[in-house]
C-alpha cells in the first residue's frame, strides 16, 4: 500500500508542478519543482512492511534529492546560470541508470 502510494504522491506532484509551471510558462522549472516536492512528501510516507533500517537510508535519500530537484528548478525559474547544462543532464542519466539497476536487481 505504502509504495503504491508514494508512486501516486510523486507523480501527482510532478503533474501539479509542470500545470503550475506551464501557466507562468516555466513547465520544466514546475516539473523539477513538483518533482522534489513529489519526493520529499513521499518519503514521509511509510509502508507498514519496510523495515527501520532501510527506511531511514531511503528516505534520507528521498529528502536529499527532492531538495536536489527544488534547488535545480528555483535556479531555473531566477535564470542562474551554473553550468546545470552538462551537470544535471548527466545527473539524471546517472539516476535512471542506478533506479533502473535498482530495479533489475529485485
Amino acid at each position: 500500500m505504502g509504495k503504491d502510494l508514494r508512486g501516486k504522491i510523486f507523480v501527482g506532484f510532478m503533474f501539479l508542478g509542470i500545470g503550475i509551471g506551464m501557466i507562468f510558462d516555466k513547465a520544466g522549472a514546475g516539473c523539477l519543482i513538483g518533482m522534489g516536492i513529489g519526493f520529499i512528501i513521499s518519503s514521509l510516507i511509510k509502508d507498514k512492511d519496510e523495515k527501520s533500517d532501510k527506511s531511514i537510508s531511503s528516505q534520507l535519500w528521498r529528502i536529499l534529492l527532492g531538495l536536489f530537484f527544488i534547488f535545480i528548478g528555483v535556479s531555473m525559474l531566477l535564470n542562474y546560470e551554473i553550468m546545470w547544462e552538462y551537470i544535471f543532464p548527466a545527473f539524471l542519466i546517472l539516476l535512471g541508470l542506478s533506479l533502473i539497476l535498482s530495479a533489475l536487481k529485485k
